[in-house]
């Protein structure tokens, strides 16, 4: 059956913010102020009301192709203890991932508060990766990882284990059950 698309009327654009240099990932505290999660590693937080942005800290990350901070999630308790979750890739390493907890304090990031939770291995190739996190109703924090794997030459199923193929095959992340890609 075919559907049809919503009237435009039903849609509203609002531009929240303009002249950030690669915005990834956003959240909303209880005062409805929005941090704001950018490849380069910047950690910004708009104040809706003001419409004032401040620099609330800044981590070292890789941020070359697909990779650098890619992901920020505000702690469900975020308003009593300050933690905030960051995805982000090394600096020291394009080929780790990392999901550590910091805390907030006083609008500004405390690097010396970090708690890893997860190191994911990456090979030393672009693509597909992803940041998402989210908490289910238990306060379990999800995540969600891109198979590192570049589908751009293919038009297949990325399952090519052909001789000199191996970025192409995702049986070695999203497909392999020993590997938390994909």
């Amino acid at each position: 059956q075919q559907m049809t698309p919503p009237d435009e009327h039903h849609f509203k654009k609002v531009v929240l913010a303009e002249g950030l240099p690669r915005p990834v990932m956003l959240d909303f505290d209880a005062r409805n102020r929005i941090y704001i999660a950018e490849s380069v590693g910047n950690i910004v937080i708009l104040d809706q009301a003001s419409g004032l942005f401040k620099k609330a800290g800044f981590l070292p990350t890789y941020d070359g192709n697909e990779f650098g901070l890619i992901g920020l999630k505000l702690d469900p308790n975020f308003e009593q203890n300050g933690f905030i979750y960051l995805h982000y890739f090394r600096k020291d390493s394009v080929r780790m991932e990392c999901i550590s907890r910091f805390t907030m304090q006083d609008d500004s990031l405390i690097m010396s508060s970090e708690k890893n939770y997860l190191h994911i291995r990456h090979d030393n190739t672009c693509c597909h990766t992803a940041g998402g996190m989210a908490f289910d109703t238990h306060d379990n924090l999800y995540i969600a990882t891109g198979d590192n794997t570049d589908a751009f030459f293919t038009h297949y199923a990325l399952t090519d284990d052909q001789p000199g193929h191996l970025f192409d095959d995702a049986l070695r992340s999203a497909g392999n059950t020993n590997d938390y890609r994909g």
